[in-house]
């Protein structure tokens, strides 16, 4: 076990046995239930014959409840490993949730920690991007409450997270430098109203700084999200429980950026450049739309999540400029030119989620849970956004000469790579 590991299942265990105190004064006279669990996954981001990103998660809870009470805590650990040739890294994620509820009150928290011990590599061949030992840290806090209004059932929430985040040094083709000073502030609003309406809305910015190796600022960048959503539920008496909530909403992105590098901050001697930097600032309009099914029935049930995203508005702008030094080896040469950057108006996303568990009924005091989730995601490109994106030539390799076997084979292990990427298996046993 590592040593982060063992802070995280450490502060578990501190949390534990500060919550047992806490409740033992009310245990005697309001009847504490006490339900340990503990929840194993492992899953596949990506699988290919050459290489495979996968990850796996160890979970460990209590719920704690008295008759006006519920209490729950539970620390997680994530390993995760990719060794795909466009995105090679080491991964390593510890969380801890506390959550707490007396009616009318929902009081939820999370501070999650993160570090990525050797080299973040993107890209293969030219450009490539390589960082190394990342690391940062996240809090989450979030509040529900109901209440009564006209005579109906409502309840707000609020979710708000925090995360900072940096690395030590990159090499980032043209320069070496870094993002640095990553800072995220956002969070997710949700007003439940009368005949299962539910509106909500998630937003956030996500900001950092480029800087080179030895810390000095060369640039800087801004992601923002505003999104808001309307669900309906429709809940039918069939089984234990099904139900359908389709919901419809409205997305703004934006991405903000630049950076400049000269011959100042890049000081070793082949660097050609006595600057050179860029900008640039995009905004999309996205119209979604989207459904959530849930079906039980004894132990079984079937959850599915859909989502689907239009392009209806892209604005784009950028530029770029550069000059060689001049001596021996470079001319001095200089130009300045716009990024023809595509407009992915027109653009189709469409991402789901399907997840199968069956709880068998063993023991009251030992119930396991095998589950089953497979993530679906897919695009459609308008043909200015895919001529972009295309790294395809005339002269790749051509199959059409292979023999029917080798299509075969070709067909059998892209079917592979399509129905192992982005499925998980995981079981959970209650206590």
């Amino acid at each position: 076990m590592t040593v982060f590991q063992k802070r995280v299942f450490f502060a578990v265990f501190i949390l534990i046995i500060f919550v047992k105190a806490v409740f033992s004064e009310t245990s005697d006279s309001q009847n504490l239930s006490f339900s340990p669990y503990i929840d194993s996954r492992f899953g596949l981001l990506l699988y290919t014959e050459e290489s495979s990103s996968w990850y796996r998660t160890g979970k460990a809870g209590i719920n704690l409840q008295t008759q006006t009470e519920q209490l729950t805590i539970e620390g997680q650990y994530l390993k995760g490993k990719s060794r795909h040739e466009n995105f090679f890294t080491d991964i390593d994620f510890g969380s801890i949730h506390f959550e707490y509820f007396q009616n009318p009150f929902r009081i939820k928290s999370t501070f999650s920690s993160f570090s990525i011990p050797d080299d973040l590599k993107i890209g293969d061949g030219k450009p490539s991007f390589k960082v190394s030992v990342g690391s940062g840290n996240s809090l989450n806090f979030g509040i529900d409450f109901d209440f009564s209004l006209f005579n109906k059932d409502w309840e707000f929430g609020v979710d708000c997270l925090s995360l900072t985040a940096g690395f030590q040094e990159g090499d980032l083709y043209y320069f070496y430098g870094k993002p640095d000073d990553f800072s995220f502030l956002g969070g997710k609003s949700k007003l439940s109203l009368p005949f299962g309406l539910d509106f909500f809305s998630i937003d956030g910015k996500l900001s950092g700084n480029m800087k080179t190796n030895s810390e000095e600022k060369i640039g800087d960048f801004d992601t923002s999200l505003l999104s808001f959503f309307l669900a309906k539920e429709f809940v039918f008496q069939i089984g234990d429980k099904f139900s359908t909530k389709p919901f419809i909403g409205y997305a703004n992105l934006s991405f903000s950026g630049n950076v400049m590098v000269t011959s100042e901050n890049q000081r070793y001697f082949l660097f050609p450049y006595k600057f050179i930097g860029g900008s640039i600032d995009e905004t999309f309009h996205l119209l979604s739309a989207g459904n959530s099914f849930e079906f039980k029935k004894h132990g079984f049930s079937l959850l599915i999540d859909c989502v689907y995203f239009y392009c209806l508005q892209n604005s784009a702008s950028g530029e770029y400029s550069y000059k060689y030094k001049k001596n021996i080896l470079f001319d001095g040469s200089s130009a300045r030119e716009k990024i023809d950057l595509p407009n992915a108006a027109g653009t189709h996303i469409f991402a789901g989620n399907i997840d199968i568990s069956y709880k068998f009924s063993i023991d009251k005091h030992f119930s396991p849970t095998l589950r089953i989730s497979k993530i679906i995601a897919t695009a459609i490109l308008n043909e200015e956004t895919e001529d972009f994106f295309s790294t395809s030539s005339a002269s790749d390799t051509s199959i059409s000469g292979a023999s029917t076997e080798g299509n075969n084979n070709f067909t059998w292990n892209k079917l592979k790579e399509a129905l192992l990427s982005g499925t998980s298996i995981s079981l959970r046993i209650d206590f």
